[in-house]
């Protein structure tokens, strides 16, 4: 299988303080590390390790942080879409106090622009599937890139995260259309209970009783403390809950990973991409 990952990456600076500033108030920082972030690079990296066949479709800037960017995409030799030499690349501040509270500042650059003319050397056909981030749709060339898509009529995984709200409603009916086109059912309805023995799965909701072979239930996650000493003064501070979220702030270190069963171990193959080690406890 072939994906086109339509997506953004960007330089993570995460900066870690004894407490998050108030208004006019000046910190100083303890620590700064930076690493490669943004949806279309941390995708790229899961469907790799899974051995599918990707294709980076994100344009790389030229400039300061650009070109920290671009020496750390050629060290994983990712290759970009295409250079645009008249902006920079943007970046993710994360600004980490004592209790692990987060504060982000994020700039929007070369990363988050869209131009079809880049995909002209590609030969759509060989595509199966392409991935595209909420965050590219809600930028000002979301209209180019929706278009794009309804061109290459290929199924389309659209990632809109927590931007739903910010997305253009012209543009989410279009998005939706083209996944009616593929075969998509909109079911609305409030699940009552659930029967999940067996082969067939059965949903009972308020209208109707559905039946599938998978069900995939997204309620949301919260993330589960195991109360060790020091878990709570070192969360942000190299005490993480989610590897694909915050496996490239520990590049080149020891990383261990506490848990068992399936999840530890899908966990702890996506951060061999990032540790000098991993370690299952």
């Amino acid at each position: 299988m072939k994906i086109l990952v339509i997506g953004s990456c960007v330089l993570d600076m995460v900066v870690n303080v004894d407490h998050l500033p108030d208004k006019t108030e000046d910190v100083n920082c303890d620590d700064v590390s930076l690493s490669l972030g943004g949806m279309a690079y941390n995708v790229y990296n899961i469907v790799s390790l899974f051995g599918c066949e990707a294709i980076f479709g994100c344009p790389i800037g030229k400039g300061t942080f650009a070109d920290i960017v671009k020496n750390m995409l050629d060290e994983r030799n990712i290759k970009p879409i295409y250079q645009i030499n008249d902006m920079d690349n943007g970046v993710c501040m994360c600004f980490v106090d004592n209790d692990g509270e987060r504060c982000f500042i994020s700039r929007h650059q070369a990363e988050y622009l869209f131009d079809e003319k880049w995909f002209s050397n590609i030969d759509m056909n060989d595509v199966d599937i392409v991935y595209v981030s909420g965050l590219e749709v809600e930028d000002k060339n979301g209209e180019q890139l929706v278009s794009f898509l309804e061109k290459i009529n290929k199924p389309v995984l659209f990632a809109i995260g927590p931007r739903l709200k910010h997305i253009p409603q012209s543009l989410i009916d279009r998005m939706y259309n083209q996944a009616k086109h593929f075969g998509a059912e909109f079911v609305y309805d409030e699940i009552e209970s659930v029967d999940l023995k067996g082969s067939i799965k059965q949903l009972k909701g308020k209208k109707d009783v559905y039946k599938a072979k998978s069900i995939i239930i997204a309620t949301g996650a919260s993330s589960r403390p195991i109360g060790c000493p020091g878990e709570k003064e070192f969360t942000g501070k190299g005490v993480s809950y989610c590897a694909t979220c915050d496996g490239s702030f520990f590049e080149d270190f020891d990383i261990y990973v506490v848990g068992g069963g399936d999840t530890a171990v899908e966990e702890a193959m996506y951060l061999t991409k990032f540790g000098r080690s991993v370690t299952i406890i």
